[in-house]
């Protein structure tokens, strides 16, 4: 009986991890021209909780942009990228993500992974 559980656990484990075609799209939403679409990105990235997204999310992590779209409507790129780290990350933010970008969350992940961070300048 243990054994069957334990196996049921496992089977239940990997059919539940992100498979490497759901992975490219999401890097690829992320890079997207619409930031409906970068904030959805971020946030199902946050959600898988994988590490592999940490590299992409720093890209332009300072991104005003707004969304319009009706899933993720007002949310900027910043708030959605950087609550998707805090998720990675298992930590709570030091502030509520929202509105204008907090330089403070912006330093802090900016001194974290200098090596994957670039600046919004568009």
């Amino acid at each position: 009986m243990v054994k069957i559980c334990a196996i049921s656990l496992l089977v239940l484990f990997v059919s539940c991890k992100m498979s490497d075609k759901e992975k490219l799209k999401l890097i690829q939403d992320i890079g997207d021209k619409s930031p409906g679409i970068r904030v959805t990105a971020a946030n199902k990235m946050g959600e898988s909780k994988d590490t592999v997204f940490i590299r992409y999310l720093m890209i332009d992590l300072d991104d005003r942009a707004i969304s319009l779209s009706i899933p993720a409507y007002g949310m900027r790129v910043f708030c959605a990228k950087a609550n998707a780290l805090y998720k990675i990350h298992n930590i709570e933010p030091p502030v509520k993500l929202y509105g204008e970008i907090d330089t403070t969350i912006l330093s802090y992940w900016k001194n974290r992974y200098p090596q994957y961070y670039t600046s919004y300048r568009k």
